[in-house]
């Protein structure tokens, strides 16, 4: 067969790039690497200062299991949500990325988001080369990469910390049509091992990654298929078949899904549809892009357009046999099914981030923009450098503003809300965010929101913790009551409605849901700990000792329940056992300035007055102001008869207000 090297042609020729020099600077091969680098380096550069949110706080919360070389192995024996044993999708590959992260930065995000944008650069130089691969000549390749790279449906992703599956299921795809590519050409056993790794990184990172074999059968035959290298390619099904086993057979090993009808199959993909306009109106006019996107007129409207104007050119692509351009809609449409599968059971009232899942499938309309490029614009460049300089333009200001909606919670909830009002888990979310800034009434505001907008059972939850905050526990109580209603097994509500039963003393009432926890998770040192408080409060201080030291004994590396035993002993005078106590206490919190008093206090009353100063002084380093701190220090200090010490003390102690010291003030001066 001829080549055929008319501008109109749409058979590539894979048998080299295309690296002819150009007219323009923008030609220069080495300035385009530059810009496709720099450009999206600087337009993300900023989310390196974002915080963790939504899904990404698990990753902070896990960073002591990724953060070293041994969570590699842990990696592959959870689900995607760090859960052992998984109940949802597996996808070890980003659990491992993380864990890289964690190594340099521990808990912090900022080599998170650092590792997405380098990520993102990876797939935006390796589309590039893989469009001069086919044959998409230097100018077009890179006008189309680095419109992609600036897409504001690209900025989720990038933006993200959580979106890093997206993120690599798209470096290792584009690698996977490379290596086919340079296999087919060079039948060289290196390519062939390089698409081998690429499928399996692939599949690791994301499911979505099993539709990948059938995207790149349809190029082989469409664009690439010769009859001498026919008999080189077969080896590539069994490789697939061999990935997806290896796969399969580690995910059901590790991981328990339990799907049903509502949540993945045909159902969900016609429920899914409905919002399957405003995704393609978003690839356009990428303005306003909804975290969910919901039924609206004018965003069907003008969806229904495009897709209509699509299906006409890809009618025409056809006739004009434009493979090329007819493969990138393929690969754009059988990349997005998967997704479309997929419907959590709360979609209609969830934070449901979908424009990461744009990321590879956006490319295959990369790759149909780039063709078109080529065959309308080779005889005028001056007009595609204008077009593009605008597209560019515009969409990164469009991806700079977006971006902010990733920096932090409260950005990222508020978002959703201004998008989708009638989302009650992000008014739940921005709640929680809203306590953390400690303005309670805007919190309660959105919790009850939430609950107004679909009975949310995790606003339920958190309304009635910020109640027992603000101390209303007949609140608290009623609405972890709401919660048990709706889960009667959920172990968290039963203790916490029991500690809101505890303040209002309701105590037999608050160790019956205390005893059905216990039933449901017999290990949990919480529960023993918060039985041992109730017979506190109830003077049973004997019976609450045994109870505190159940709790030790599971979780020794924690102080609460060291509180509770100390609590018990002082009321009883074991002196020595609180000393004992106490110590370890601040062995683990060495800034507690409650227990150097209370072990200041346990010493005075044992008479180890000087071990007993020692206490109050580093209380007092801790917080200069501590009225009766200073006071006690100075009663010990007149107990081995340092009496200007204790004068001392006393007048500091009397003046913070402690009337007291007036007396002992009037003992040894004129006061």
């Amino acid at each position: 067969m001829a080549k055929n090297k008319n501008k109109h042609t749409s058979v590539p020729n894979v048998r080299s790039p295309q690296h002819s020099g150009g007219k323009t600077l923008f030609d220069n091969l080495y300035l385009q690497i530059a810009l496709l680098i720099f450009v999206p380096l600087v337009l993300y550069f900023k989310t390196i200062y974002f915080d963790f949110i939504y899904d990404d706080l698990l990753i902070k919360n896990n960073a002591g299991i990724l953060g070293h070389f041994s969570g590699i192995i842990e990696a592959f024996q959870r689900d995607a949500f760090f859960q052992k044993p998984g109940t949802t999708f597996y996808r070890p590959m980003q659990l491992v990325s993380f864990g890289f992260d964690c190594m340099i930065s521990g808990p912090n995000p900022w080599m998170h988001h650092l590792t997405n944008i380098l990520v993102h650069i990876a797939s935006v130089l390796s589309l590039y080369y893989l469009l001069t691969l086919l044959d998409i000549r230097k100018s077009f390749a890179f006008t189309a990469a680095l419109i992609f790279s600036v897409h504001p449906l690209v900025a989720g992703g990038v933006s993200w910390v959580s979106s890093r599956g997206d993120l690599l299921l798209g470096l290792s795809g584009i690698w996977l049509f490379i290596t086919l590519i340079q296999y087919s050409r060079s039948h060289k056993l290196l390519y062939l091992a390089a698409h081998a790794i690429c499928f399996l990184l692939a599949i690791f990172s994301k499911e979505t990654a099993s539709i990948l074999p059938v995207a790149l059968v349809i190029f082989y035959f469409m664009v690439i298929a010769k009859e001498n290298t026919m008999k080189y390619m077969s080896i590539f099904p069994l490789l697939w078949v061999a990935a997806l086993l290896l796969f399969y057979f580690m995910k059901f090993s590790y991981v328990q899904e339990s799907w049903t009808q509502q949540e993945f199959g045909l159902r969900p993909f016609f429920q899914n549809l409905s919002y399957f306009p405003a995704l393609i109106s978003s690839i356009i006019i990428p303005i306003s892009l909804p975290f969910m996107p919901k039924f609206s007129m004018a965003a069907t409207i003008s969806g229904t357009i495009f897709i209509l104007a699509i299906g006409f050119g890809v009618n025409y692509a056809i006739i004009k046999k434009w493979k090329l351009s007819v493969f990138g809609v393929l690969w754009f449409l059988l990349l997005l099914l998967p997704p479309l599968l997929y419907r959590q059971r709360n979609f209609d009232h969830d934070i449901m981030q979908l424009e990461q899942r744009m990321y590879l499938p956006l490319m295959g309309l990369t790759l149909t923009f780039a063709n078109f490029f080529q065959l309308q614009f080779t005889k005028r460049k001056t007009i595609l450098y204008v077009i593009t300089g605008v597209m560019v333009v515009f969409y990164s200001l469009l991806t700079w503003y977006h971006c902010e909606d990733y920096r932090n919670v409260f950005n990222f909830t508020s978002a959703a809300i201004r998008k989708n009002p009638g989302n009650s888990v992000a008014f739940t979310y921005r709640g929680v965010a809203y306590s953390e800034m400690q303005e309670y009434s805007k919190a309660m505001d959105d919790y009850n929101q939430a609950i107004a907008i679909s009975r949310y059972t995790l606003a339920y939850s958190n309304r009635a913790w910020l109640k027992g905050l603000l101390n209303d526990f007949a609140g608290a109580e009623s609405d972890y009551s709401i919660v048990l209603q709706n889960e009667p097994m959920n172990r968290l509500a039963l203790m916490q409605r029991a500690e809101a039963r505890r303040r209002l003393q309701k105590y037999d009432e608050a160790l019956a849901d205390l005893f059905v926890a216990k039933k449901l998770d017999n290990g949990n040192p919480r529960i023993y700990s918060s039985i041992g408080w109730i017979y506190n409060d109830q003077k049973k201080f004997r019976e609450a000792i045994p109870l505190f030291n159940q709790a030790i004994a599971i979780a020794p590396h924690e102080s609460w329940p060291f509180q509770g035993r100390a609590f018990a002993n002082m009321n009883l005078g074991n002196l020595q056992e609180v000393v004992d106590d106490c110590k370890i206490i601040l062995q683990i919190e060495p800034d507690n300035i409650d227990f150097y008093t209370h072990l200041g206090d346990a010493e005075r009353m044992a008479k180890l007055y000087t071990e007993a100063i020692a206490a109050y002084t580093k209380a007092l380093n801790l917080d200069a102001n501590l009225a009766a701190v200073y006071f006690f220090r100075g009663i010990s200090k007149e107990a081995i008869h340092d009496i200007p010490g204790a004068v001392n003390d006393w007048k500091s102690a009397y003046k913070l207000g402690y009337n007291a010291a007036g007396t002992m003030l009037r003992k040894y001066t004129d006061l």
